[in-house]
């Protein structure tokens, strides 16, 4: 189509912020990625969920299903897959409690414990509501997209990233973002 590549041949390059299918790319420097997820994901988001809190306020069910595969995890897919979590850990954190803030107003609820997070992060099948977490899943979903396009990343650029770029960083953040003591698998019995 002509005019997608007129459109196409408009996009501006920079050496130094560059984002390549609605992801700022890690290449570039943590502080601009924090900045890109900030400015063009994070804030629509947010924007998105207090319009949709003020017109389904009615509707807490709707509301509901619209956060749970529309905002939140849904929505962070691909960024999840494509950025190393160490660079965007507060954001994604933030997110987690903008989709807990509003599940609890959905739900009328004041106080929400860590278990209650937890019950609503659980997917379905296990009796959640499915709303996962951005910041829990972003080393996994990160680390699996780096090993599965290893071979892409070897063929188009072989001296480009080691073998999975930031392996050792996102390790190092998964194991201090990890809880350090055992969560209890039956908190009403201790057992």
């Amino acid at each position: 189509d002509e005019q997608a590549y007129a459109r196409w041949k408009e996009i501006p390059v920079s050496d130094s912020e560059l984002a390549v299918l609605g992801v700022p790319l890690p290449v570039c420097g943590d502080e601009y990625v924090r900045r890109y997820f900030q400015t063009e994901i994070a804030a629509p988001m947010r924007c998105g969920i207090d319009k949709l809190l003020v017109a389904l306020k009615d509707e807490p069910q709707v509301a509901l299903h619209i956060v749970r595969v529309a905002a939140g995890i849904p929505k962070l897919r691909h960024v999840l897959a494509t950025t190393p979590p160490q660079y965007i850990a507060a954001e994604l954190a933030a997110v987690d409690a903008l989709v807990t803030r509003t599940i609890a107003t959905l739900g009328d609820i004041q106080d929400v414990s860590k278990f209650t997070t937890m019950l609503w992060r659980l997917p379905e099948s296990l009796a959640g509501l499915g709303c996962g977490s951005a910041l829990m899943e972003s080393a996994p979903a990160y680390v699996a997209t780096a090993v599965s396009t290893a071979g892409l990343r070897r063929e188009i650029h072989a001296d480009s990233v080691d073998f999975v770029q930031g392996f050792a960083q996102t390790s190092a953040w998964l194991a201090a973002a990890l809880p350090t003591q055992h969560l209890d698998p039956n908190p009403f019995t201790g057992k």
